[in-house]
């Protein structure tokens, strides 16, 4: 179970649209050197990306567990790291969150990162950075176990979900 480890290296993200739970949060933080938060969380049987004025999201895409593009943490390497892709249109946004196991969260607050990659078709268009100390990535099991509940299981092998 994550959930430990994630306690312990998660920082505080004050407030953010939905204020969702650790055990349902991918990831939440302030956007550097923007007034805009960005947040990812599994909501039901839905994952759902929220951006832009706290109490006011500008985009808010949401997406079936069970389609949604989601690459957990491959279980090595020094960085625990994963993404979420969500579409919309001819637009896709990849949402990230790492931690790095050598650092301290206490003693290093950018052990804990993320962001956001806008695509326009295959070409970036934006790349979104988390203000570091604001940064709330969690490792939590919420999006693996959505799609768990939904018959799919992650083959580490071929790095692919599939029906059970």
């Amino acid at each position: 179970m994550k959930a430990p480890l994630a306690l312990v290296l998660c920082t505080l993200a004050g407030m953010a649209f939905a204020d969702c739970a650790p055990e349902q949060r991918f990831l939440s933080c302030k956007i550097d050197g923007k007034a805009r938060w960005l947040e990812v969380c599994v909501e039901g049987s839905a994952v759902v990306y929220r951006y832009g004025k706290p109490g006011a999201p500008e985009l808010e895409l949401w997406e079936r567990a069970e389609d949604i593009a989601y690459a957990p943490w491959p279980g090595f390497g020094r960085t625990i790291w994963e993404e979420v892709t969500f579409v919309n249109g001819g637009y896709s946004y990849v949402v990230h969150g790492s931690i790095d196991k050598g650092l301290a969260v206490q003693e290093a607050p950018n052990a804990v990162g993320g962001g956001v990659e806008v695509f326009e078709g295959a070409r970036s268009i934006a790349r979104l950075t988390c203000d570091p100390e604001t940064v709330a990535f969690d490792w939590s099991d919420a999006i693996s176990m959505a799609k768990a509940a939904a018959g799919l299981i992650w083959d580490p092998e071929n790095q692919a979900w599939r029906r059970q």
